[in-house]
């Protein structure tokens, strides 16, 4: 009985570490997952600079005035469908240090590579076509 008594208290004590502290960094799916959930978020609520801020400089500087051709994204595509997509959420391929996050409510890929520890998206940005 004293061994069922002492178990139970390890199992809490470490419960409690588990849960207080949590398990390490957030895994790679989520971290893309939420890099392309702010993009998509952003651009529903017409924030277009925290949208560029979720893309690679390389793929800022191929777009003259990112903010304003981010927000001509935006208004093509329209803000409802934009939550919506968010709402539904993306699929998600990671491959190295290179990930696709499909957007199934629009049909589209957005490619993710990892710059400097962050996951930014590099290509499928203007959310055209897979």
């Amino acid at each position: 009985m004293a061994r069922v008594a002492m178990l139970g208290a390890l199992l809490a004590v470490l419960a409690t570490l588990v849960t207080g502290c949590g398990i390490g960094p957030v895994a790679d799916e989520g971290k893309v997952s939420d890099a392309a959930d702010t993009y998509l978020r952003s651009l529903a609520d017409g924030d277009a600079d925290a949208a560029c801020e979720q893309l690679t400089a390389e793929a800022r500087a191929t777009l003259p005035g990112c903010g304003s051709a981010l927000r001509k994204v935006a208004a093509r595509i329209g803000t409802d469908r934009l939550r919506v997509a968010a709402d539904r959420g993306v699929e998600i391929d990671i491959d190295g240090t290179t990930a696709s996050a499909v957007v199934r409510e629009l049909d589209s890929r957005l490619t993710l590579v990892l710059a400097g520890g962050s996951w930014r998206i590099e290509r499928g940005y203007r959310l055209d076509s897979r």
